[in-house]
């Protein structure tokens, strides 16, 4: 990475591991925290592990489900214009009767 993108990073790197930003996630998905772990839901420690990955040509992620022990998954996807708005995620629900159903799109740009 250049130097001089090294700093932004790194201080974006600092952002994502605030406890600030872990208490504003854990109340905005407090209700799905709750509904995964109970009551006690805000007790769980929770530790952030933020990645820089490069987009490559081809990239793709088949359906899937989080881990079960992943509390929040966060995803920012920075693209370099608005050309692409039809790529995006989509977000499957999974249901304790082992039912998935897509949820909401997300588009990337």
């Amino acid at each position: 990475m250049p130097p001089n993108k090294g700093t932004v990073w790194e201080v974006t790197g600092r952002v994502l591991r605030s406890k600030e930003l872990e208490a504003a996630f854990v109340q905005k998905l407090a209700p799905g925290l709750k509904r995964r772990f109970g009551e006690n839901f805000d007790k769980i420690s929770l530790y952030p592990v933020p990645i820089l990955t490069r987009d490559i040509p081809g990239y793709r992620i088949f359906k899937h489900t989080d881990s079960l022990w992943k509390g929040i998954t966060v995803q920012f996807y920075l693209p370099p214009d608005n050309s692409t708005p039809h790529i995006g995620t989509i977000f499957m629900r999974c249901f304790p009767t082992g039912e998935n159903q897509e949820g909401a799109d997300a588009i990337l740009a």
